[in-house]
């Protein structure tokens, strides 16, 4: 009787704690301290105030004396532009949009180490081995042959994806971003060349950009491609730098008004222009790296992750002066009748990105995606099967940022859930 007594007692001091600690993890205004602000987590304009991304986390914050840090190495590359100062300022620790995902894991009081901010999207590194190496076994084996080109999906990566895409065994990986500036030597700590140019010269097969996008093309009419493409900006640039221009496109969309989608007839006359100027090579990513490793490219002893080329003259490209390649994202069916045709029929090849997790969606019969059939068929058919991830989930890590009291006024952050829409709120503790 006493021990069943002694027992008792010990079991309602333990949840007296247990309620405590829960009371503290989830303020409330009543008997823990004042609201000092929140702000929805969302990119709805029509809530204010809201967190659009995390600079506006850090600027927020600030004024209650709270500090925002980045995890070390935490440097994100994405594929679109800013066109605020400040975008250029936190570019290379934070992903725009990415306060939309947050949720907070640790409780923030003096003398701790902070509130950390995970992400959603965010991957530790089992989860990215699984995209990136499991991806890749999972199509060779539907295959039967290796898969050598990578795509970052939604066009998120920091440097650790890019050496888990190099270490899997990839010999090559397209990002999408639209720029040769010095974005390269941005994430990668390029020992020179400030203003590094992604041509023969010097490249990151593993981060290859966009040079033109779908929507360039797609807002000309047909007429105008041939002299759009003659603009000396365009292609005798190219040339002259000797560059491996990329082209993406999806093959079919849920969002009929998606930018990224290209009609066969457009691509049809650019590949007609391109043929017909007789020194652009016309190849599927993979083969142009198998051909570049064997003929002038080595591996820059100062980044691993970096091709130097030997000098090569006007034609380095397989005797052409620069080469281009197509590719399509999501293994959309419609890779069969939209753009197989347009290369098939001129002799010509493209890289398809597929994910595992979509083909496994088209074996359900959903007929939007390549079922496992459709893809191999596909590649029958002459066109590089590449990989976009087993699930084309972001390749991040999973710490966005961490959130310090430097007040020492007990600050607390609470990431709620209200009428369906995720908000931050800042107590200071009575």
């Amino acid at each position: 009787m006493r021990l069943l007594k002694w027992t008792l007692t010990i079991l309602f001091a333990l949840s007296a704690i247990m309620l405590t600690a829960c009371e503290c993890n989830t303020p409330d205004e009543d008997d823990v301290g004042e609201l000092l602000g929140e702000w929805y987590l969302s990119n709805d304009d029509t809530h204010e105030p809201q967190l659009s991304h995390l600079l506006d986390l850090e600027s927020a914050l600030s004024d209650f004396g709270l500090s925002v840090s980045y995890p070390e190495a935490a440097a994100y590359r994405f594929g679109w532009v800013g066109e605020e100062e400040a975008y250029w300022e936190w570019i290379a620790r934070a992903d725009a949009n990415l306060a939309g995902l947050l949720h907070a894991v640790e409780a923030s009081y003096p003398g701790e180490d902070g509130l950390t901010l995970f992400t959603h999207g965010g991957l530790d590194e089992d989860s990215l081995r699984v995209e990136v190496e499991d991806g890749k076994v999972w199509l060779e084996n539907l295959l039967g042959a290796s898969i050598l080109s990578f795509a970052y999906p939604t066009h998120v990566h920091d440097e650790a994806a890019l050496r888990a895409v190099k270490d899997a065994g990839y010999l090559v990986a397209r990002n999408g971003l639209v720029s040769f500036e010095p974005w390269g030597s941005h994430l990668l700590g390029m020992p020179d060349d400030a203003a590094w140019d992604q041509g023969w010269e010097r490249t990151s097969p593993y981060e290859l950009p966009l040079t033109l996008t779908a929507a360039e093309v797609q807002a000309l009419e047909p007429s105008q491609i041939a002299d759009w493409l003659a603009d000396p900006s365009r292609l005798a640039t190219w040339k002259s730098e000797h560059r491996w221009i990329h082209l993406y496109t999806r093959t079919d969309s849920e969002d009929q008004t998606s930018v990224d989608i290209i009609d066969a007839n457009r691509l049809g006359i650019l590949l007609d222009a391109l043929q017909a100027d007789g020194e652009v090579w016309i190849a599927p990513m993979g083969e142009v790296a198998i051909w570049a490793m064997g003929n002038g490219q080595t591996v820059d002893p100062a980044m691993d992750l970096l091709w130097r080329a030997d000098a090569a003259g006007d034609f380095p490209w397989n005797g052409n002066a620069c080469v281009f390649s197509f590719s399509t994202d999501d293994g959309f069916a419609s890779n069969m009748d939209h753009y197989l045709p347009e290369f098939s029929s001129r002799g010509l090849s493209y890289t398809a990105f597929c994910s595992p997790e979509k083909i496994q969606i088209g074996d359900t019969g959903y007929e939007l995606y390549l079922d496992s059939q459709g893809v191999q068929d596909l590649a029958a058919a002459g066109v590089e099967i590449g990989c976009n991830g087993m699930t084309r989930r972001y390749l991040i890590p999973p710490e966005a940022c961490v959130i310090r009291d430097e007040t020492g006024q007990g600050h607390q952050i609470e990431i709620v859930t209200e009428d369906g829409h995720r908000k931050l709120k800042l107590w200071r503790d009575w």
